[in-house]
């Protein structure tokens, strides 16, 4: 689905459920210590699936915040780890 307007976010927040799964693209942070001891932090896109645990409709952002838990096993992100999706218009969600 890709929501055209912050109706059909609306839209959207009122079809999703505790236990739901959406996927969508984000940006997660990924923090690299180095080999003498330095840390640094990178900002990388990747693609989410998140077991719906709570939403919240921004209808002043133009935001619908999706949080939840990653359901699938993904290289940089350990299962069960917390994440927030910001679903905006124009923006790819898939819902399962």
């Amino acid at each position: 689905v890709v929501p055209d307007s912050v109706d059909d976010l609306w839209h959207i927040y009122c079809l999703l459920a505790h236990g739901d799964l959406v996927r969508a693209s984000t940006r997660r942070s990924l923090y690299h210590e180095t080999s003498t001891g330095s840390k640094s932090k990178s900002r990388v896109r990747i693609a989410l699936t998140l077991r719906v645990e709570s939403t919240a409709f921004n209808a002043e952002s133009s935001a619908l915040h999706v949080r939840g838990r990653n359901a699938e096993a993904h290289d940089l992100v350990r299962m069960g780890a917390f994440h927030t999706l910001d679903l905006e218009p124009t923006r790819r969600v898939k819902l399962f």
